[in-house]
């Protein structure tokens, strides 16, 4: 069998017909790609909004045509519509996720456009791509961990992580002996530093596979954790590792038989009908919730369901992984374009752009101030909106009085962010070593005006108080 993708073929009406391993093994990253987006709008977004609503619609379409290079062009469409109207400061999942599917959007477009098949080429240059993002998005932010307040702080964020994860389970961290809870953020970083590395070369990618799916689903399963939706987009994008086999192959064309055979005789609009209404009632009643984590037990399951059936088909054969083969050679040029600006995202911090969304979430960076606390990366472009901070004194609006109680600081560009949409708020700040003191933020026309660009392309998280603390 072919290494490649098998043709996804359409009949008269579009519709894609499955050809066996290769065709199955294509739409098989796109159902997971759509489940994917669903743990996001299921875990994170809110019921009332019309972007999310659009996201699960272009989700469930896909689900019922995954051969469909339209279904997938209107599902990247959606997502990075959601994106836009989230940034600057969301999930960095959502970053990733948003570069991925401009890229699949510069191959399902034309496809779509001229009603062609997916070919073993295409399919080829799209799986590069999604797997390039996915291991530089990993290692920048496994590099941004390269710092004292990381790895040898009692603020780091693994040990705020294990007590979150050991939180459910009634693990204590200060029962754990020194030496080993010291060890914690020095394995964390370790092993987020080896799983690009682990996929990248085929000799070690089965191994990677397995190292993935552990270090994640150990570090998000816990119900006081946050990232059990990002470990289910990973699962997505760990499939791209795993090329068709002949065992693979008949594997999922077992799956699509038990499929149909579940599903029977019914129309296919039925069918669309059923799972429509399926997914709106998990997204309406939040399933699952538990420990204010909204969908876990379904994401949970997902999540295991998924690394399960990873690990299983890497141990089954394991030369499969080894030989799948990324060629970056045959990348588009809008897909080196696009690979050039998720470096400028990733490289933001250390040049003074921004600090949140580019993927050092959970790292104890500090680039503000001109500084940079990063063992290899120091910090450029001084005088930038990262440097102008401000100490919150005194105000009546809940988000800035939260930073004001933890003692920590924001940036002016976010200050003005947040009055912008409270304008009759009560504020008093000190900027540059002056107390500046408003009845009203509306009294100062600057505080409350948002840049239409600016606002929307750079955002800051805030600056932690010393001795400083985990931030997302």
């Amino acid at each position: 069998m072919s290494k490649d993708p098998l043709p996804v073929r359409l009949d008269e009406a579009g519709r894609s017909l499955a050809l066996g391993g290769g065709a199955l093994y294509a739409q098989a990253f796109f159902v997971l790609w759509s489940v994917a987006h669903l743990a996001h709008a299921l875990r994170k977004e809110p019921f009332n909004d019309a972007f999310s609503w659009l996201n699960v619609l272009a989700c469930v379409l896909l689900l019922l045509r995954p051969g469909s290079a339209a279904r997938l062009a209107g599902l990247c469409v959606a997502q990075i519509a959601l994106f836009v109207d989230r940034m600057p400061i969301t999930d960095n999942h959502l970053y990733i996720m948003a570069f991925v599917n401009a890229g699949l959007l510069v191959v399902a477009l034309p496809l779509a456009l001229r009603r062609q098949a997916w070919s073993p080429a295409t399919f080829g240059v799209a799986r590069t791509y999604v797997a390039v993002v996915f291991l530089g998005s990993y290692a920048a932010a496994a590099l941004s961990k390269l710092n004292p307040d990381f790895l040898f702080s009692e603020a780091s964020c693994a040990l705020s992580m294990l007590d979150d994860a050991g939180r459910a389970v009634g693990l204590d961290r200060t029962a754990l002996p020194a030496s080993m809870a010291d060890a914690v953020p020095l394995l964390v970083a370790g092993t987020e530093l080896a799983i690009p590395l682990l996929l990248a070369l085929r000799r070690t990618r089965a191994v990677g596979i397995g190292v993935t799916v552990a270090f994640h689903l150990a570090i998000s399963l816990s119900p006081t954790a946050t990232a059990i939706d990002f470990t289910v987009a990973i699962a997505a994008v760990l499939f791209l590792f795993l090329p068709p086999s002949d065992r693979l192959g008949a594997d999922l064309e077992a799956l699509r038989r038990s499929v149909e055979r579940v599903v029977g005789r019914l129309d296919r609009g039925a069918v669309g009908a059923g799972l429509l209404f399926g997914v709106m009632v998990v997204y309406q009643w939040r399933l699952g919730t538990v420990a204010g984590n909204r969908g876990w037990a379904l994401l949970a399951i997902t999540a295991v369901g998924l690394g399960a059936a990873l690990v299983a088909a890497v141990v089954r054969d394991r030369g499969t992984a080894e030989r799948a083969a990324l060629s970056p050679r045959r990348l588009r040029p809008a897909h080196v374009a696009l690979l050039g600006l998720a470096l400028l995202n990733v490289a933001a911090p250390y040049l003074g752009w921004k600090t949140a969304g580019t993927y050092t979430m959970y790292s104890n960076l500090d680039t503000f101030e001109a500084t940079s606390n990063h063992y290899l990366f120091p910090r450029l472009n001084p005088g930038t909106f990262q440097d102008d901070l401000v100490e919150i004194l005194d105000t009546s609006n809940e988000r800035l009085d939260r930073v004001r109680e933890r003692g920590d600081r924001i940036t002016w560009h976010e200050l003005r962010r947040v009055l912008a949409r409270d304008p009759e708020a009560r504020i008093a700040y000190r900027r540059g070593g002056e107390r500046i003191d408003h009845a009203r933020a509306a009294d100062d026309p600057a505080l409350v005006t948002r840049d239409p660009v600016l606002h929307k392309l750079l955002g800051h998280r805030a600056q932690a108080a010393p001795p400083g603390r985990c931030l997302w």
